[in-house]
């Protein structure tokens, strides 16, 4: 591998423990791999503008779905993004 991208991969993978985002896969025989394939790639689940949204809806919504709109119907917020799409 060449000097300057393994340069590159280890600072990119420093930032991410530094930021506590690095994820590792122990596995069974010892082997730690770092994993390429979390849903959190972006880091939105500790964005505190997103944490404040989602405690608002749930306050202003409820904690779930209960069931499809077919069957419970459509909130504001669906129509609202609807109208926006």
């Amino acid at each position: 591998m060449p000097e300057a991208f393994e340069s590159f991969l280890e600072s990119q993978l420093q930032e991410l423990r530094e930021a506590n985002l690095l994820r590792t896969l122990p596995d069974k025989t010892g082997f730690e791999g770092i994993e390429f394939a979390s849903n959190d790639y972006l880091g939105l689940s500790t964005h505190a503008a997103l944490i404040e949204a989602a405690c608002q809806a749930t306050k202003d919504f409820g904690g779930g779905s209960a069931a499809s709109r077919l069957i419970t119907g459509s909130l504001a917020p669906h129509r609202a993004l609807e109208e926006k799409l």
